[in-house]
């Protein structure tokens, strides 16, 4: 990406295109999806954590970590 379209992350134009234009159902991690965190997640993470899920735009790490048994999660 150049200058100009790093730029364009941080408008809001930039997300209501970029989700309206995308595949119902399309799921993306912009770092690491939960599969290569869940060594690190399992060991690190209790059940009664409660968990802040910052930018989760389209990401499945809150329904997947969920599944772990960390209920208390807000986004």
């Amino acid at each position: 990406m150049d200058a100009k379209d790093l730029d364009a992350l941080r408008t809001k134009e930039y997300w209501d295109n970029r989700y309206d234009t995308e595949p119902l159902g399309h799921e993306f991690d912009w770092f690491k999806n939960y599969d290569d965190l869940a060594p690190w997640l399992n060991d690190s993470l209790h059940q009664d954590d409660k968990i802040l899920m910052l930018g989760c735009g389209n990401s499945v790490m809150n329904p997947k970590v969920k599944i772990i048994g960390i209920i208390d999660t807000l986004f």
